[in-house]
C-alpha cells in the first residue's frame, strides 16, 4: 500500500503527519516517513465490535474507561470516512492499595485500610484481583496501558513510589500476557505513551511551549519548579479539554446511567473547581486560602479529574490515531484532535 504524502514533503510535516496518528515525532524524515508507511502498510479499520479499554495507572488512584466506537457512516467509502463518536460504556477510578493481610483478595473505590503492604507478593494479589475482577469482565479486545517513566522531572533518583507503580505496570503486562498464551484473552495489549497523548489533544495550544528552560547557566533547581508547573498547566489543559467536551456532548456518548453519573459528578466538581479559580484571581491570600480548604459536596469525593480525564482522553485519541491511519491510507490527510 502506497503512502499518501508528499515526496517532498518537510520535516514539520511529517511530524504533524506522526502527532496525528499518534506515531513517534522525532527523529530524521527518512524515519518518520518510514513509521507513516509502516503504519499504513498494516492498517486494519477497526471494527465496530471492538472494545477499548483505556488504563490510567497507579495504586492509590488507578483509572479505567471502556468504549467501543460507534459504526461510521461512509458517504464516499472511497473518500470519507465520517469521524466515529465512540461510546463510554465503563468510567471508573479505584484505589487498589492493600493491607498486609495474606488472605485479602479484594478492592473497592477506598482501598482496603489498615497498613499498606507493597510487597511483590501483596502486589501481585493486588494486580490480579484488578484484572479479574474489573479489567475481564468489561471483554476488551484492545488493552491500553499507560506507559509509565522510570524518573521524575529530570531527577536522578528514582522514587520509591515510581517503583511501585513500574511494578504494578509489569505485572499486568504479565497476567494480560500469560492470558493470551493460555487462549483466555483475545485482546491487543498497547502500551500508549502520554506524552503522545498530550501533544495530539493540545498540539492547538500547547501549554509547555510557553514555559522553557534557560540555556545559560541553568539552575536545576527552578528547571525543576519550571518542569512541574508545565507538567500542572498541561494537567489542568487536559482536564478543561474533557469537561468543555462533556459539555458539549458531541465528542463523546455515555453509554449508560452509571458513566453518565461519573461524567454528572466530573462536571460538578470542575464547574466548581474552574469556578473558584476565577474567584481567586480577584480575592485576597486569606480568601484563597479558605476556598482550598473547603470540602467537596457530597458525591464528589471519588472524583479525582486528572485520572478520570487521563483514561477517558487516551482512549479516545487511540481511537482518532486509528482513524487517522486509515483516512490517510485513502490518500486523504489525517483529522486533528476528536
Amino acid at each position: 500500500m502506497k503512502l499518501s504524502i508528499p515526496t517532498k514533503a518537510s520535516l514539520t510535516q511529517l511530524r504533524d503527519l506522526a502527532v496525528k496518528c499518534g506515531l513517534n515525532k522525532t527523529g530524521t524524515r527518512v524515519l518518520l516517513s518510514q513509521g507513516l508507511q509502516d503504519a499504513v502498510t498494516h492498517c486494519k479499520p477497526l471494527p465496530s465490535t471492538a472494545r477499548i479499554l483505556s488504563i490510567d495507572m497507579g495504586i492509590r488512584n488507578l483509572a479505567f474507561s471502556l468504549l467501543t466506537p460507534e459504526a461510521p457512516s461512509r458517504t464516499s467509502p472511497s473518500h470519507t470516512i465520517t469521524p466515529q463518536v465512540p461510546v463510554v460504556h465503563a468510567w471508573k477510578r479505584l484505589s487498589l492499595s492493600s493491607t498486609s493481610s495474606p488472605t485479602s483478595n479484594s478492592l473497592s473505590d477506598s482501598g482496603l485500610g489498615g497498613v499498606e503492604d507493597f510487597t511483590p507478593s501483596s502486589m501481585c494479589r493486588m494486580a490480579v484481583a484488578l484484572v479479574q475482577n474489573h479489567m475481564l469482565p468489561l471483554e476488551p479486545t484492545h488493552i491500553l496501558i499507560e506507559r509509565q517513566r522510570f524518573r521524575s522531572g529530570g531527577n536522578p533518583a528514582v522514587f520509591e513510589w515510581t517503583v511501585r507503580v513500574n511494578t504494578l505496570e509489569a505485572m499486568l503486562y504479565a497476567i494480560f500476557g500469560t492470558l493470551r498464551s493460555l487462549g483466555k484473552l483475545n485482546a491487543n495489549i498497547i502500551p500508549i505513551p502520554p506524552k503522545r497523548v498530550g501533544s495530539f489533544l493540545l498540539s492547538d495550544e500547547d501549554p509547555g511551549d510557553s514555559i522553557s528552560v534557560s540555556v545559560v547557566k541553568p539552575d536545576p533547581r527552578k528547571a525543576k519548579t519550571r518542569q512541574k508547573t508545565a507538567a500542572t498547566v498541561i494537567k489542568k489543559a487536559k482536564i478543561n479539554l474533557l469537561g468543555t467536551w462533556l459539555q458539549d456532548g458531541n465528542v463523546v456518548k455515555l453509554g449508560n446511567a452509571e458513566v453518565k453519573g461519573t461524567a454528572e459528578a466530573f462536571l460538578t466538581k470542575w464547574n466548581r473547581t474552574t469556578h473558584r479559580g476565577l474567584l481567586q484571581d480577584k480575592t485576597t491570600k486569606r480568601k484563597k486560602k479558605s476556598d482550598e480548604g473547603s470540602e467537596d459536596e457530597p458525591g464528589e469525593t471519588l472524583v479525582k479529574l486528572d485520572d478520570l480525564s487521563d483514561c477517558l482522553l487516551q482512549g479516545l485519541a487511540w481511537l482518532r490515531w486509528q482513524q487517522n491511519v486509515e483516512i490517510l491510507s485513502r490518500g486523504l490527510l489525517p483529522e486533528d484532535k476528536p
